[in-house]
């Protein structure tokens, strides 16, 4: 669990650091005025070695029960024989140089270079991520390369909407800032879910049988959280663009800071699924007695590889109801009612979505 958990923040971190880095590039005019305190960013970049170096203790532990040899010298193996070891070491060179950077160039007229140079320095953090990542080990190369745009485009969209929505000090530039924005956040989901599906194609045997699986499991409720967050980010990018340009005083904040909390929701799923074994040999997982219990629980039917999805009664009304709950989120909107009703409606939807699929399960 320790694991999951720090996976989660590095996630935060890296999107922080993204975030900051890219609106730093931005001109002013085309954006709100955000305040990120430097402490704010050196503790992010910080914790990135710190929480990293969790999955390296984890698996050093591990190793250490065949090793007659001291916890510390099980480290150093990992750090200089496996590829997590010396992925965290190169992780962590970027992190110092970036810290140094942060105070040698933390002025006002060498800001530009500093977020410049730290957008580089972001990415080659991701990259030393992607590359012992799961689609790294199973797809080589394609695998890792899908997993680095995967991660580059999540951070980068995430962490403008996380740093513009909690830390904007005021409602200017709205409209000139949704106007680049709304592109940028198109193309990062198209790259998000295409880099999606490709890596699923290296991690997963059959996506439906999957869900037999812990990592099926959590898979599939990413997937269906991702489709209310459709849903916000069209508000946030067409509909809000639309009431923006009718009323300049109007503030999207309430709504960009509820799309960040389902985002959070799905970071979470997403540093579960770091710690399960996915699913690239499902029927050998099963004899191992790895069933996951949110299927024994919820499915009618036993775990095996032979499942299909057979639409019945229970399964299309509970399917009906969920998409019920996503048109709320909308009428939510156009009413001009609170986004976090819209974010209770969100998760009442995709939990319909869940227990329609559920029931759609059969052999």
């Amino acid at each position: 669990m320790i694991v999951s958990i720090s996976n989660g923040l590095l996630y935060i971190c890296f999107a922080i650091l993204m975030g900051v880095c890219l609106l730093g590039v931005i001109p002013k005019d085309k954006k709100t005025s955000v305040d990120i305190p430097k402490k704010t960013m050196a503790i992010a970049i910080i914790l990135i070695p710190l929480l990293s170096f969790i999955s390296l203790f984890d698996l050093a532990f591990s190793l250490n029960h065949y090793r007659e040899e001291p916890i510390i010298a099980s480290i150093g193996y990992v750090i200089t024989n496996i590829a997590l070891g010396q992925a965290w070491l190169a992780l962590s060179v970027l992190a110092l140089l970036f810290i140094i950077l942060l105070f040698v160039l933390r002025h006002n007229n060498t800001i530009i270079i500093l977020y410049t140079i730290g957008l580089f320095l972001t990415f080659g953090m991701l990259l030393t991520q992607a590359i012992v990542g799961h689609s790294a080990s199973m797809g080589s190369y394609p695998g890792a390369t899908a997993h680095l745009f995967h991660y580059t485009a999540v951070t980068a969209w995430i962490g403008v909407l996380f740093i513009t929505s909690w830390f904007s000090k005021n409602n200017d530039n709205w409209q000139k800032f949704i106007s680049w924005f709304t592109p940028f956040a198109i193309g990062c989901v198209t790259i998000l879910a295409l880099s999606g599906m490709f890596m699923n194609y290296f991690l997963n045997e059959n996506f439906v049988n999957s869900w037999t699986l812990p990592y099926g499991q959590a898979l599939l409720w990413k997937v269906l959280l991702f489709i209310p967050i459709l849903f916000f980010a069209f508000i946030n990018s067409v509909l809000i663009r639309k009431r923006v340009k009718q009323d300049a005083q109007y503030s999207p904040i309430n709504w960009w800071r509820a799309e960040s909390l389902i985002i959070l929701i799905v970071i979470a799923v997403t540093a579960i699924m770091t710690e399960q074994e996915p699913p690239h040999n499902i029927e050998q997982t099963l004899q191992a007695g790895e069933s996951s219990i949110l299927f024994q629980t919820f499915a009618s039917v036993p775990a095996t590889t032979d499942i299909i999805l057979e639409l019945n009664g229970q399964s299309i009304l509970f399917l009906l109801i969920g998409l019920l709950f996503l048109g709320c989120i909308l009428y939510t909107f156009v009413q001009k009612t609170s986004p976090y009703i819209a974010l209770v409606m969100a998760g009442l939807g995709a939990t319909s979505l869940y227990f329609g699929l559920m029931n759609a399960v059969a052999i």
